[in-house]
């Protein structure tokens, strides 16, 4: 069994739009986790984070709003 951390987690972080909460996505993202964002609204912030997900490949940052 594999102990990479994207094959065992799915982490949602609430308030993942900007500030803090993005900061945290993208540290998961960095270690290899499929990050979930929740937050009222997608900004620019969130979008160049989900960008930078794509093109590095490690993990995975997704948005859902509320």
């Amino acid at each position: 069994m594999s102990t990479h951390p994207s094959k065992l987690r799915n982490v949602i972080v609430t308030g993942g739009s900007r500030g803090l909460g993005v900061g945290l996505a993208q540290r998961l993202v960095g270690a290899g986790y499929a990050v979930i964002t929740i937050a009222r609204k997608k900004t620019d912030q969130l979008t160049k984070a989900i960008d930078a997900a794509k093109r590095a490949e490690t993990g995975a940052l997704h948005f859902v709003p509320f």
